[in-house]
This record gives structure tokens, C-alpha cells and sequence, in this order.
């Protein structure tokens, strides 16, 4: 699928199973993500 030009987090739960997650910008002020 298409994702909106923001950030997410991808992570590897198994194999060939991924978790992708939006990043809400308000939870990382100074740009830690």
C-alpha cells in the first residue's frame, strides 16, 4: 500500500512479518524517532 509522506516505524515481528507503525511527530519534539 501507499504511505502519506510522513514518518513510520517499521518493525520485524517474525519472519516475513512486519509491524508498520505512524509515528505521531508530537511524541518525538526533538526529532527523535
Amino acid at each position: 500500500g501507499n504511505v502519506k509522506d510522513q514518518p513510520v516505524r517499521v518493525t520485524r515481528t517474525d519472519t516475513g512479518t512486519w509491524e508498520v507503525s505512524v509515528i505521531d511527530p508530537n511524541d518525538y519534539p526533538n526529532g527523535e524517532a
